[in-house]
């Protein structure tokens, strides 16, 4: 049992100075452009102090110093927040929208936390004995827990508006962060199942060494993440006149009929072969069409049934399934295929071909050699 308590102070001493460390240092580099590490540092930066606020409890620190009583550690009421604004600064969407209102309950919890810190001794050793602050942590757990549902349909939202401006869609998904938030939501799952079967042995190093994982998972994830930028709603676009007589403008656009856009735009794809291209845009086709980006994607949409990535894939599969049959592959593996047709990775070559052939490409080259 002393081993398992040392160890698990051993834990959180070490999540609360790598926590410190990783939030100080994307702190100290922020952009504060984007703000995307302010809000990343500042949530690691309170993921390490919750471990030494659990550190604290686990020594029964207050018992001995009740002058520490109410030391604003808690940060229940703001890391989702301070994790959604991050997602917002990286997302498609950060030109368009911020998440400041979700810090108001987290900034008056901070500041009413502190308030009853420089109350004295005497009160605050009578407020300690009520149950008032554990219904305030529950209260901020279960706003935490609505948050990180919402942040889910933010980054679904995200992903599906990526699929509308981008062939290529690698590190753009944020499905690190989506699997992030939902392995964030385990612990809950464990604190709930030791209550109702009555389980706490080693409790308190399981739930130490996963929030030890959880703090490095998002750590690697957050600094390797680009931001990723709207091709739609940039300010360029707003009041661009045409500069040609085939230029069109933002107005005259959505009025035209999307039937005649996307034959226009199928005959430029082919034509031009453009799909080949692994970091193709909806921007780029719109600049070479001479016009905005937004009825283009409406027309592939209202047309196809479909996104601009589903919709670019489809020319280079059907390139592919030629170059399958026509049996010049030579040395090309099926990855190398994939390559040369246009995409980014061969997992994302296998995905595309299946939905739409209905097998894979290894399948298929299979069945044309028999």
């Amino acid at each position: 049992m002393a081993i398992d308590l040392s160890f698990t102070m051993l834990i959180k001493a070490l999540g609360l100075i790598q926590g410190l460390l990783i939030g100080a240092f994307l702190l100290f580099t922020n952009n504060q452009k984007s703000k995307a590490r302010l809000f990343l540092g500042l949530y690691i930066l309170f993921l390490g102090i919750q471990f030494g606020e659990s550190l604290l409890a686990e020594l029964h620190f207050t018992d001995t110093y009740p002058l520490l009583l109410f030391l604003p550690l808690n940060s229940s009421w703001l890391r989702a927040a301070l994790f959604f604004n991050y997602v917002q600064r990286i997302s498609i969407f950060s030109s368009k929208e911020n998440g400041y209102k979700f810090l108001i309950p987290g900034i008056i919890w901070f500041v009413a936390q502190t308030i009853l810190f420089l109350m004295p001794i005497d009160i605050k050793i009578k407020l300690a004995d009520t149950r008032y602050m554990n219904i305030f942590s529950g209260l901020g757990l279960i706003y935490g827990f609505s948050l990180a549902i919402y942040t889910l349909i933010y980054i679904r939202r995200h992903f599906k508006e990526v699929k509308n401006q981008y062939s290529n869609l690698a590190n753009k998904r944020l499905a690190w962060a989506w699997q992030f938030i939902i392995l964030s939501l385990v612990p809950l799952l464990i604190l709930i199942t030791s209550l109702i079967f009555n389980f706490s042995h080693n409790l308190h190093l399981i739930l130490g060494s996963y929030a030890l994982f959880l703090l490095y998972w998002i750590s690697i994830h957050g600094v390797m993440q680009p931001s990723i930028k709207s091709l739609v709603w940039e300010k360029t676009y707003k009041n661009e006149g045409p500069s040609n007589s085939n230029k069109k403008s933002i107005s005259n656009a959505s009025s035209k009929n999307l039937l005649e856009i996307i034959n226009l735009t199928n005959s430029h794809i082919i034509s031009t072969k453009s799909y080949l291209n692994k970091d193709l845009t909806i921007l780029e086709v719109a600049q070479e069409l001479d016009l905005h980006p937004r009825p283009i994607s409406a027309a592939i949409n209202a047309i196809n049934k479909e996104n601009f990535n589903s919709y670019i894939n489809r020319f280079r599969i059907n390139e592919a399934i030629k170059l399958l049959n026509s049996g010049q592959v030579g040395h090309l593996t099926i990855e190398g295929v994939g390559s040369q047709v246009g995409f980014q990775s061969k997992s994302a070559f296998y995905g595309a071909f299946k939905k739409i052939t209905g097998t894979t490409p290894s399948n298929y080259h299979k069945n044309r050699a028999q």
